[in-house]
């Protein structure tokens, strides 16, 4: 059975020709030459955007793939089906994380899919690439937490509480996070004990609760 979907850096259309036939090249250059720098480069520009500090050591660690794995990579790149009329059959609440600057799958891309899904909420990584979960992992996961209160635990538990109810499940699942309400935004805060600092995340979203359309505006503050 499944209640929720989470969906990060993703489509739902086919790899776009014009990027196929670039990965194709880079693909075979990869496969004949080794990874050299050139190609780490690219490589890293486009999965994990660009000035990120862990680039290297995932740079090492594609130095190390075998042509199974690579091949796999790339089949499974090639291969990707056109769901997008299929979406409205998917029922059950989803949460589409996509980042700003994503150089694998342009962010209208990720944008149309949320709005092709019934229940889809929809957030933003801001100055995040392909792997935002990888390189931005705070407001992925601060997104997550949120999703996984309204989608699954915060709707039982609150139902019958309307926004009142879903604030107080919320706070019952994640005590480190301080979620409060305000003239219809949502506002989700992490509280850092150790330096009393209070860190945001942009989100813009929308939740269907109950029957509530909620809508999710966190503001990407750091305030001392």
């Amino acid at each position: 059975l499944v209640r929720a979907l989470v969906l990060l850096n993703t489509q739902a259309l086919p790899e776009q020709p014009e990027k196929m036939a670039g990965h194709e090249v880079l693909m075979k250059n990869w496969l004949e030459n080794g990874l050299s720098d050139e190609i780490a480069g690219v490589v890293a520009h486009i999965i994990l955007g660009d000035g990120w500090a862990g680039a290297p050591q995932w740079q090492a660690k594609w130095r190390g793939f075998t042509v199974p794995n690579l091949m796999q990579c790339f089949t499974t790149l090639a291969s990707r089906a056109d769901i997008s009329d299929r979406l409205g059959a998917i029922t059950v609440p989803a949460l589409v994380v996509h980042g700003e600057l994503d150089n694998a799958i342009d962010l209208q891309r990720a944008q149309a899919m949320a709005d092709g899904l019934p229940r889809a909420s929809m957030v933003v990584v801001p100055g995040a690439g392909h792997a935002s979960n990888l390189t931005h992992p705070e407001p992925v996961n601060a997104a997550l937490a949120f999703s996984a209160v309204i989608s699954v635990g915060g709707c039982q538990q609150a139902r019958g509480c309307g926004r009142a109810g879903l604030l107080a499940s919320a706070a019952q699942h994640h005590g480190n996070l301080s979620i409060g309400f305000d003239g219809g935004t949502f506002h989700l805060v992490r509280v850092k004990a150790a330096t009393g600092a209070q860190s945001g995340l942009h989100v813009f979203a929308r939740q269907q609760f109950l029957s509530h359309q909620v809508l999710v505006d966190f503001s990407l503050v750091n305030q001392h």
